[in-house]
């Protein structure tokens, strides 16, 4: 699931993401652009995103996921 997909789902507009997430315009346009690499992100970047979409992240040898918070096991 992208993150656009997520928001999306949450029902939330890229403004009320920003203010959940407590991060920049920027910094979500960065993140959700095609081919961006959460990877590359800063980690509290993407804690913060995770916390606004009410997501969980998951970093493994494969890359960094996110996905919607009831998913998670």
């Amino acid at each position: 699931m992208t993150i656009d997909e997520l928001r999306i789902l949450r029902g939330l507009s890229l403004k009320k993401l920003c203010e959940a997430a407590g991060l920049s315009m920027g910094a979500i346009f960065k993140l959700t652009r095609p081919g961006a690499e959460l990877e590359r992100a800063q980690l509290g970047t993407v804690m913060k995103l995770a916390a606004g979409l009410g997501a969980v992240i998951t970093v493994d040898p494969e890359g960094v996921t996110i996905r919607p918070q009831e998913e998670a096991k």
